[in-house]
């Protein structure tokens, strides 16, 4: 049966390195965040994100980011991916990810799930649709 977890996210931690600046056209960054999260979920998750920053603000990512604590009381570990893409002024949309099959560990063991991130001024929401298998 699917259940549905809520949880609040706050970035501690922000380390960005360029890896391709060409003379036209968006640069290219990797960065490395750490998160501390709240609510149905509670625990830390480390992610790395690789972004294209266009000069006018568009700008998209990729990320691979695993967590580690406890979903719904459940103590364990899972990977999430995300992605999403941003236009200059364009309100931001939320981004759409997964829990990456086979990633769960401990009491998460045979999790899986999609998530919605929705970035709203200072709030940080995230949503996770999510079964656990047995």
């Amino acid at each position: 049966m699917s259940q549905t977890a809520k949880a609040e996210f706050d970035s501690v931690s922000w380390d960005e390195h360029p890896y391709l600046e060409p003379e036209d056209g968006p640069r290219m960054v990797r960065g490395e965040v750490s998160r501390v999260w709240r609510g149905d979920l509670e625990g830390r998750s480390t992610a790395t994100l690789l972004m294209s920053q266009s000069e006018d603000g568009s700008a998209g990512y990729v990320a691979s980011e695993r967590f580690e604590g406890s979903l719904g009381g459940r103590e364990g570990s899972f990977v999430l991916h995300h992605s999403n893409i941003m236009g200059g002024d364009a309100p931001p949309k939320p981004a759409d990810g997964y829990v990456v099959p086979g990633s769960g560990r401990g009491a998460l063991s045979g999790l899986t799930g999609t998530c919605v991130w929705l970035h709203r001024g200072d709030e940080r929401l995230f949503t996770l649709e999510y079964e656990i298998g047995g």
